[in-house]
């Protein structure tokens, strides 16, 4: 999937610590619902060791993305990326200066 500037005016980044009641799946399908253009799947205990703990999760989160249209990016770990089938993977600059 190619990028278009329209795909971001409403980037959805998660976080467990905000979901509240919710599932982070519902607020992700909430997001979306309201407008979100692009979601990040951002998992803060995520390690390359860890990949297939979250992995089920992410393949949830791409089924929901593709439903709604938007890409979805993985916060800095490449090998999820890969295997759920992420639009990208989000970095931060230092993190690439450090490869």
């Amino acid at each position: 999937m190619k990028f278009d500037k329209s795909q971001l005016l409403i980037y959805a980044v998660t976080d467990r610590a905000w979901t509240g009641k919710m599932s982070l799946y519902e607020q992700t399908e909430a997001a979306l619902k309201g407008g979100a253009t692009m979601v990040q799947l951002r998992e803060k205990g995520l390690r390359d060791d860890n990949v297939e703990e979250y992995l089920e999760e992410a393949k949830k989160m791409r089924a929901l993305t593709e439903k709604y249209n938007v890409p979805l990016l993985i916060d800095d770990n490449i090998k999820l990326a890969k295997a759920c089938g992420a639009d990208g993977v989000f970095t931060f600059l230092s993190i690439v200066k450090n490869i």
